[in-house]
């Protein structure tokens, strides 16, 4: 019997504001868990370590480690202290030291050669990682791409148009209708990346590298498993990818 690969997906940590007020829990939307699960993986969340403790590379080599492949999945803005800019006022929420955290995630799995998803925010902390661009806010776009912050749901809000020749091509089609709830916009991409679906308004949805067995989309594909054949078909393909030390 073939062993099932397991998934770490990156956690975020949320406040109790409860009957366990001033504790916090750790964990994610469990549309992650069940797209992982009904794809053929075994989903582990992975607890934010503080990158500054001792034993913090340690653990998270331990995490890494442990999985077959890694979904870095939404939360927080990125801080543009990591990429080298300065915050301006339409700047959400951002939590530097889960950048750090989700850093090093995927530092180490790109080392020990573990496939690799990311998931809006975590598309947007890939293309950071690797030396791109973000744009802080839509309203900060020369064009209007205000469309883009909608609820994130299992419906469909733009279609992305995928490019001849990539991986998102072969297992999505030519065009994919997308949700999305996104107030960044990945504005360059970052170095070795191939942008592999835009919207009509120009704006990048999904990179890949191949090489790296590293896919990102700036949706929401967990969302849409239940109602969406090729969202499911993605998930499919990540997992296969976990399950092979190879790329096929």
């Amino acid at each position: 019997m073939t062993r099932k690969p397991v998934i770490g997906i990156s956690g975020s940590r949320i406040p109790d504001i409860g009957v366990f007020a001033g504790t916090n829990h750790d964990g994610v939307n469990d549309a992650y868990v069940r797209a992982v699960a009904a794809a053929g993986g075994i989903p582990v969340i992975l607890p934010v370590i503080r990158p500054a403790d001792d034993s913090a590379l340690t653990l998270v080599s331990g995490m890494i480690a442990a999985v077959d492949g890694l979904i870095l999945s939404g939360g927080h803005d990125i801080a543009p202290s990591f990429y080298g800019k300065a915050a301006l006022p339409e700047l959400g929420d951002t939590w530097p030291e889960r950048d750090a955290f989700d850093k090093m995630l995927l530092e180490l799995a790109i080392e020990a050669k573990k496939a690799v998803l990311g998931i809006c925010r975590g598309f947007q902390l890939i293309n950071a990682v690797l030396g791109g661009d973000l744009l802080q806010d839509v309203s900060y776009s020369e064009t209007d791409v205000s469309h883009h912050v909608e609820l994130a749901s299992s419906m469909g809000r733009h279609v992305v148009r995928m490019k001849p020749g990539t991986l998102f091509r072969d297992v999505l089609g030519a065009h994919e209708d997308t949700n999305s709830y996104h107030h960044q916009i990945v504005t360059r991409a970052g170095n070795g990346l191939t942008v592999s679906g835009q919207t009509e308004d120009g704006v990048i949805e999904a990179v890949e590298h191949i090489g790296l067995k590293l896919l990102a989309v700036q949706w929401h594909p967990e969302m849409m498993v239940p109602e969406s054949p090729s969202m499911r078909r993605l998930f499919a393909y990540f997992i296969s990818l976990a399950q092979s030390r190879s790329i096929s």
